[in-house]
């Protein structure tokens, strides 16, 4: 079955092929999983020609977890996904810190692709990555 009309986009993190003198490309539901992934990571106002594009998550980095900042996240995320990854319907979202490593919340997205009716989810780990790579020379 032809599914092409999902969509096809460039792998993320960009990747090239120096054979082909291409770059790596995903299609179908594997575009719509990097799409929200690059929904998610990127911050508002990052995109010069689009500003308003990304998720407003990364302003609860240094915030005390707790059911406000949880529904504050989540609210956050619904909007990004509704306003810009218009082939899928949230079905479940989920905010929780990661059990082996407390500085992580894993948000888990449970999703519909609206043309094929298809279900499917992902985990996408939020954390800040610590500085341990710094050098002062």
């Amino acid at each position: 079955m032809d599914r092409s009309f999902l969509g096809r986009g460039w792998k993320f993190p960009p990747t090239f092929n120096k054979s082909m003198d291409t770059a790596e490309l995903v299609s179908e539901e594997e575009d719509i999983r990097e799409s929200l992934t690059i929904i998610l990571s990127t911050i508002p106002g990052e995109r010069v020609m689009d500003p308003e594009f990304g998720c407003d998550i990364h302003h609860h980095v240094f915030e005390e977890m707790s059911f406000t900042v949880i529904n504050h996240l989540k609210e956050d995320i619904r909007k990004a996904v509704l306003n810009y990854e218009p082939r899928v319907d949230l079905t479940g979202l989920e905010v929780g810190v990661n059990e082996d490593h407390d500085a992580r919340l894993d948000i888990i997205l449970e999703y519909k692709v609206r043309a094929t009716n298809s279900r499917s989810n992902m985990v996408y780990p939020f954390y800040v990555n610590e500085g341990t790579n710094i050098s002062f020379e």
